[in-house]
């Protein structure tokens, strides 16, 4: 089943990446984005930290695909911040559960300078956001599986999932 998912989000990633609004030019890449993360305790030590706190991750992995019509295997590594989400009094913070917030990073020299946000429902994360590849402004999408590799308390996961890049030719 997770063989299937992968092959199936690989696929995915190419015809999102390859998709040229309005007709236009379109380069870029994807393909999928596999790897295991670092969840950086806030206050006290706790994985999900009081109100106010944010609770950060670390993800270093890889992704196999395209990167600007090069195939092969890019380095990346990505920070995540946590930003509570605030519905009246209520204040939900990241949890096994739920999370959002900004993401920054990159895979390897072809993709800098990423920035984004990213929202997680149980284990599917959705990030979104804006990168440089190979010195030309373009977006970054992913769906992705997001799975705890500890409990009680949370301090590791996995991900793996698709990857869509989109730059506009010049």
């Amino acid at each position: 089943m997770r063989r299937m998912f992968l092959a199936l989000a690989a696929v995915l990633a190419i015809v999102v990446a390859t998709a040229s609004p309005g007709g236009a030019a379109t380069v870029g890449g994807g393909g999928v984005l596999v790897g295991a993360g670092t969840v950086t305790s806030g206050a006290g030590g706790l994985p999900i930290p009081p109100p106010g706190v944010p609770a950060d991750a670390t993800f270093s992995g890889t992704l196999v695909g395209t990167v600007d019509l090069a195939v092969g295997t890019f380095s990346c590594n990505l920070n995540f911040v946590n930003v509570p989400v605030r519905i009246g009094a209520i204040v939900l913070q990241e949890s096994v559960s739920f999370g959002s917030g900004t993401w920054t990073g990159g895979c390897a020299a072809p993709v800098t300078g990423c920035t984004g946000t990213y929202a997680r429902v149980a284990s599917e994360l959705v990030m979104a956001g804006a990168c440089t590849v190979n010195g030309h402004s373009g977006t970054w999408t992913a769906e992705l599986l997001w799975v705890p590799t500890s409990v009680n308390p949370t301090t590791s996961f996995s991900l793996a999932g698709a990857v869509a890049l989109v730059v506009a030719s010049t």
